[in-house]
């Protein structure tokens, strides 16, 4: 393990070729075939478990789904409005809600399922597999040039044990945003502003938060050109892409439903508002002793709570103290904590008792936290003895219809 000293000093030293350095990249190919090697087994290997975990959380009663229609209890939640989606559209009376959720995920499952049988439910599921392998691919390469390769290997292991990130590889949208993200992130680090305008574009389709990605590209665009206007070139533009994203989807609500703005009118479905980010933590803090520890409430308060702080404390960890990312980095962990603050600033009114809905899910993207917890290697064990477990108890309730994010 790095000593403190160790650790300060990486910021300023320089750093060789082959050294994970943004400046000196490998060659590309042979890195990305490296990179899926890595990915694939941890790919694999998760869907292995959840496909085990799936089928074992019908222990008790013993009247679980015929096995032919065991993955089907996969389509919970987000997943069943993102499936009437893809097979109904955004004017459906009977979904007013559906503009809260972005098209380019159900758009890409509409297009599987007109080409594979299976109907919108498998090819939206296809559409997370293929959107999961390209995370993890990219989340490798991404680490692997910014660190190094052990320090990769472990961050995508690391990433896929936290205790939700099932939520990447079943019917939501969450690792397709993952992957544009990280991919947008990536060219911005290589300096491929058209290519990361692109690709954060997409992200923006995606999901609302895609619009973060527009100050994560003017920061390190300015970053690399040592804040000076003067070395600012025509290649700015590309971050106009990004919110270009968010402006075709409402000229798209405006043309099918005649609102612009619903993706942000019709989230009274449920009770969203924004709100100071530590509206959320306070709620919790006043809710909490006013039932029994075991209530059905307070368990899903406190383990929101307990996910959110987890997440946030690696990522801060990323700005101070002796694991904190070089300067030349710091566009990463800023943009987590933007994230982050992101996912707590929109909670539902408090009649719902969940001032945390959905953050257990939404840090995931936070991804500067994995990375700050691959280079802890004293935690690596640690971490994956409670992550595995709360993983696995979690799934058996989802899939069993549980309310989980």
């Amino acid at each position: 393990m790095p000593t403190v000293t160790d650790a300060r000093d990486s910021e300023t030293a320089p750093r060789p070729a082959g050294s994970g350095s943004p400046d000196v990249p490998e060659p590309g190919l042979h890195g990305w075939r490296r990179a899926l090697r890595a990915a694939v087994p941890v790919w694999v290997t998760a869907y292995v478990a959840y496909v085990a975990v799936t089928y074992f959380a019908w222990f008790h009663p013993a009247n679980g789904p015929a096995f032919g229609q065991l993955l089907l209890t996969w389509r919970r939640y987000d997943a069943i409005w993102y499936a009437e989606i893809a097979r109904l559209g955004y004017d459906n009376p009977d979904r007013f809600a559906a503009p809260v959720f972005f098209p380019l995920y159900p758009a890409l499952g509409w297009v599987v399922d007109h080409v594979l049988p299976g109907g919108t439910t498998t090819a939206l599921q296809l559409v997370s597999a293929a959107a999961l392998l390209a995370t993890l691919v990219v989340f490798y390469r991404l680490v692997e040039v910014e660190f190094d390769t052990q320090i990769a290997g472990r961050a995508i292991w690391l990433l896929m044990l936290f205790p939700t990130a099932f939520f990447l590889a079943l019917g939501f949208n969450e690792s397709l945003f993952m992957a544009l993200m990280l991919g947008s992130v990536y060219a911005m680090r290589r300096s491929h502003w058209w290519l990361a305008g692109a690709l954060g574009g997409l992200a923006s389709l995606t999901r609302s938060v895609g619009f973060l990605l527009a100050l994560a590209f003017v920061f390190e665009y300015l970053r690399q050109r040592e804040f000076s206007l003067r070395r600012i070139r025509i290649d700015v533009l590309a971050v106009g892409l990004i919110p270009a994203g968010l402006a075709a989807y409402m000229l798209y609500l405006w043309a099918v439903v005649g609102d612009p703005l619903a993706f942000t009118n019709r989230m009274d479905t449920w009770g969203r508002h924004l709100a100071w980010p530590w509206t959320a933590f306070v709620q919790t803090f006043q809710w909490v002793p006013d039932k029994p520890l075991l209530h059905n409430n307070n368990l899903h308060m406190l383990l929101d709570l307990g996910l959110v702080v987890f997440v946030t404390v690696f990522v801060v960890l990323a700005l101070v103290g002796p694991w904190k990312m070089r300067r030349d980095q710091l566009m990463l962990p800023l943009l987590g904590l933007a994230l982050i603050l992101y996912s707590t600033t929109f909670p539902p009114w408090p009649s719902r008792n969940e001032p945390f809905m959905g953050a257990p899910r939404y840090v995931l993207e936070a991804f500067p936290a994995f990375i700050v917890l691959a280079r802890m290697k004293a935690m690596e064990r640690p971490y994956t003895f409670v992550a595995l477990m709360l993983q696995g108890v979690f799934l058996a309730h989802f899939v069993r219809n549980g309310w989980l994010a």
